[in-house]
């Protein structure tokens, strides 16, 4: 996950006052009421953050007890992270005869690390927008919730989503709107010519994942996305 520079440095600035007012007192010495980090992974946000896609473009999801393909993994860990902390997401895997989303995976620090000690919205911003890479945002939009802030998504980015999720697996999609499947010859247009590029853009051609599907192809899950909560 990417924040821009100036929102960084108010994370830093804002986690130095959390720290500091969640168990150091002025004078350095280590508060006995201190809260103790947590070790696993809050599933209640998860199924917050899947439930607010759910309802925002309408991508469903099942829970699955079983960690079986095809399938999102969403597991606590530290490793991968950037040096701010707080989680990474990405489709790691595809069927390769349509590109279609075979296993992603999201990591989350546990308890969401700075994020969640900073406010609510930022820890609704962390868990949506590492499930919204998770579910194809692979790229990054030029500001709303898969950019830095806030942590609702822009209208734009609502239309990119749902746009992607209204084609046929195996589409390639071109600046104009016109998409075509070579494997079926299915093809059609989107109206919404933004949202084309923007699909182009943040998930045909966005670096996230590349080495594990072919470029220049849409990647999504067929519905409903089946989750793994580890």
């Amino acid at each position: 996950m990417r924040i821009a520079a100036a929102t960084h440095r108010a994370v830093v600035a804002l986690v130095a006052a959390a720290t500091l007012a969640c168990g150091t007192s002025t004078d350095g010495s280590t508060s006995p009421t201190a809260p103790t980090a947590p070790t696993g992974l809050d599933r209640a946000s998860v199924v917050d953050a899947l439930d607010y896609w759910r309802s925002a473009v309408g991508i469903r999801y099942e829970l699955i007890s079983e960690n079986v393909e095809p399938r999102l993994l969403v597991r606590p860990g530290t490793d991968g992270l950037a040096p701010q902390g707080g989680g990474r997401g990405l489709i790691d895997g595809v069927y390769v005869e349509d590109n279609r989303a075979r296993s992603g995976l999201v990591v989350f620090e546990p308890g969401g690390g700075q994020y969640c000690r900073l406010s609510a919205a930022w820890c609704h911003y962390l868990y949506r927008h590492e499930i919204g890479h998770a579910l194809g945002f692979l790229g990054h939009s030029d500001v709303g919730l898969m950019r830095g802030t806030p942590d609702e998504l822009t209208d734009r980015e609502r239309r990119m989503i749902t746009s992607l999720y209204s084609l046929p697996h195996g589409a390639r999609v071109q600046p104009d709107g016109r998409w075509s499947v070579p494997m079926t010859g299915a093809s059609g247009l989107l109206t919404d010519v933004q949202a084309a590029r923007d699909i182009i853009d943040w998930n045909m051609n966005a670096q996230g994942g590349s080495s594990y599907r072919e470029l220049g192809v849409i990647v999504r899950w067929e519905l409903p996305v089946r989750v793994y909560l580890q």
